[in-house]
């Protein structure tokens, strides 16, 4: 009976959650950015040694001339975090994505602005993928002092966390259920950044 009843548990559970995904060798570490870092790359091991996943960050100053096999990133600053067996971005939302526009993208709102605070859309960023919690978090922004530099000098320090997590069954990041953007940029008459924040709902989020 109870070899019975195993069997069904087995087949009452969604495709999903059956994915065995392998243990790797956790990471927290803090890297200092500026506008003019070049791409930042971080391997995740299993925990048999074998090198995985790497993680692949790049600023939009080097994104424009950037020319290699991470392919196309944008906005202010953005992370892929690519498995080495398949050679996928497992930060996209589906396996068909087949875009740079995901979570893993940040903007200045994001990370001083409206959007700061923001769950899914905020500086600070979880994902929970083939086994693992991904967690990017842009802390301590500095920007360009005047407003012609705002973007081109600005500095922070980005913390990234990788860790085994169980429950972490989906073999892609997934929808989020809304997304924080601004709808304008600018700066007041005294030069301080702001912003206009809209919530986008429903099928378009990511």
């Amino acid at each position: 009976m109870k070899s019975v009843n195993a069997i069904c548990l087995y087949l009452m559970l969604p495709e999903a959650a059956m994915a065995a995904w392998p243990t790797i060798q956790e990471v927290h570490q803090r890297f200092p950015q500026t506008a003019d870092s070049l791409l930042l790359e971080q391997p995740i091991l299993l925990a048999t040694g074998e090198k995985r996943y790497v993680l692949g960050c790049m600023h939009l100053k080097q994104a424009d001339v950037y020319q290699g096999g991470w392919g196309a990133f944008s906005g202010m600053f953005q992370c892929k975090f690519r498995d080495l067996t398949d050679d996928t971005d497992i930060l996209q939302p589906t396996d068909h994505w087949g875009s740079t526009v995901t979570r893993a993208r940040f903007y200045a709102s994001d990370v001083i602005g409206g959007c700061r605070d923001h769950r899914w859309y905020g500086h600070h960023r979880e994902f929970h993928v083939r086994g693992m919690k991904v967690v990017l978090d842009i802390v301590d922004f500095v920007p360009g002092s005047t407003i012609e530099t705002f973007y081109d000098q600005y500095r922070f320090t980005l913390n990234v966390d990788v860790i085994n997590d169980t429950t972490a069954t989906s073999a892609w990041s997934g929808l989020a259920a809304e997304i924080c953007r601004a709808e304008t940029e600018g700066f007041d008459k005294d030069g301080h950044f702001i912003d206009r924040v809209s919530i986008i709902r429903g099928d378009s989020a990511f």
